[in-house]
């Protein structure tokens, strides 16, 4: 938001969330991003990092605008070179959507006056306000749900307090293990079907939504 693109200089960014790399390409047209390899690191310079991006796509869905400009604009104001708009990123209805790279963790439902303190927490190692964390964009919907339901149960705040050590599923049930500084933790969950909701602000019928729910927090003896 506020930056007007420069003639001949498209930013291109390569991440892989599991090695917490990040890499730049300065680009002349935008159109020249489908010739370039992201697996092609030498093909980019290192970026520091990080890099912010929040869901604008209001033509996907009116709420990821309506929500997520304002969001953006905020977000600019407290990382001005690093946060970006975005097109689709998934969860329409946890508009303002949030990404922090290269970790790739997820924030929904953010309002505009919790940015400056989410770029705060994240410059420290710190996810916060925790309570907006949906997870990895790596792990499947049901390590998300677990991670998300653990850091809030005991106050883990850490980018890196939590490690995942196992996940067991079984049709509609699933093991999440993580290690923790606390000890190791198992979370049980169960998938179940939501109430019907419409899953976007322009749908046009309501639809059932599937959720992995907890069912139980304990101890792991050794997985921590």
């Amino acid at each position: 938001p506020g930056r007007s693109p420069e003639p001949g200089r498209v930013a291109c960014f390569a991440i892989d969330t599991r090695d917490r790399w990040i890499g730049r390409r300065d680009l002349e047209r935008i159109d020249d991003a489908a010739m370039l390899d992201p697996r092609a690191r030498r093909d980019f310079e290192p970026e520091p990092g990080p890099v912010f991006v929040v869901c604008t796509h209001g033509r996907r869905d009116p709420c990821c605008a309506e929500r997520g400009r304002p969001l953006a604009q905020a977000l600019a104001a407290a990382a001005p070179t690093a946060s970006w708009e975005s097109t689709h990123v998934g969860g329409d209805r946890f508009a303002g959507n949030v990404v922090a790279f290269p970790e790739g963790i997820t924030f929904g439902r953010v309002a505009p006056d919790e940015a400056a303190g989410l770029v705060t927490a994240f410059a420290k190692g710190r996810i916060a306000p925790i309570d907006r964390f949906r997870g990895r964009t790596r792990d499947p919907w049901d390590v998300q749900a677990a991670e998300g339901t653990l850091r809030i149960r005991l106050g883990l705040e850490g980018i890196d307090d939590l490690e995942l050590r196992g996940r067991a599923v079984d049709g509609d049930a699933s093991i999440v293990t993580f290690a923790t500084p606390v000890g190791g933790h198992r979370v049980r969950l169960t998938r179940v079907a939501g109430p019907p909701m419409r899953l976007t602000c322009h749908s046009t019928r309501e639809e059932i939504p599937m959720r992995w729910i907890p069912i139980e927090v304990d101890r792991a003896g050794d997985a921590g």
